[in-house]
């Protein structure tokens, strides 16, 4: 019973460091997609399927659907670009394993019949708004964690 402050305190401190890494150290390694990394793409679509997280793009070309976060794309822009050409980009990182790929990675541009649904830098914001999110959650997180860290020394402390 007396090793349960210093056990606790153990566990906090963890948990601290896993919201430093996860909050602040993982977005830093993330390269945002540009034209130089990225690699372009065409395909015909066949149909277009609302799902929960966003939209489905079934093409000709490819098993695995487009898939395109609710937020980046408005349904009603694309229910009429069925049978036209989609040109799309995706991380270069995928480009040679997207046969083997379960699912299509992420489309990080679209353009449908000149018109551009998603392009870059929307994208990048997007991206850039959920990193921000992020790093405020960890942080509150890893506070609590520090407090309860804290609280756990004190404990020993008193011990």
């Amino acid at each position: 019973m007396k090793k349960a402050p210093l056990v606790l305190s153990i566990v906090f401190t963890f948990l601290f460091l896993i919201c430093l890494y996860i909050g602040f150290v993982m977005p830093s390694h993330y390269e945002k997609p540009t034209e130089y990394n990225t690699v372009q793409l065409m395909a015909t679509i066949t149909s277009i399927e609302v799902v929960n997280r966003g939209y489905k793009i079934n093409t000709q070309e490819y098993r695995k659907s487009l898939n395109v976060a609710k937020q980046d794309i408005d349904i009603g822009e694309i229910t009429d670009f069925v049978g036209q050409i989609a040109i799309f980009r995706i991380e270069q990182i995928w480009a040679n394993q997207l046969d083997e790929m379960v699912i299509m990675p992420p489309i990080v541009a679209l353009n449908i019949q000149g018109k551009d649904i998603i392009t870059l830098e929307s994208y990048n914001k997007r991206l850039d708004d959920s990193f921000t999110k992020g790093k405020i959650t960890t942080a509150v997180f890893g506070v609590i964690f520090l407090l309860l860290t804290g609280i756990c020394f004190i404990k020993m402390k008193q011990r």
